[in-house]
């Protein structure tokens, strides 16, 4: 098992999504076998994020308990409106 050696967050960080440019880029998302394979690989990637978290005192997102991708969120999928 690997240790990510971490430590916790400031209170006051905040988290945010930047450079996050909406709509469709590639057919990723109409290929659910693929995303859910790519899931797969990242299994102990997720559960290493929740680990930091749960030491941390973080509450698990919702999303990433779910293992959601923006895949999942149709406001992501839909072209920005400017």
């Amino acid at each position: 098992s690997r240790s990510l050696r971490s430590m916790p967050f400031p209170e006051h960080a905040e988290f945010l999504r930047v450079n996050s440019v909406r709509g469709v880029r590639t057919g990723l998302c109409s290929n659910a076998s693929l995303v859910h394979a790519l899931q797969a690989l990242l299994v102990d990637e997720y559960a290493s994020v929740e680990e930091v978290l749960r030491r941390s005192g973080e509450q698990i997102p919702e999303a990433l308990r779910l293992r959601q991708t923006r895949c999942d969120r149709a406001e992501e999928l839909r072209p920005a409106t400017d």
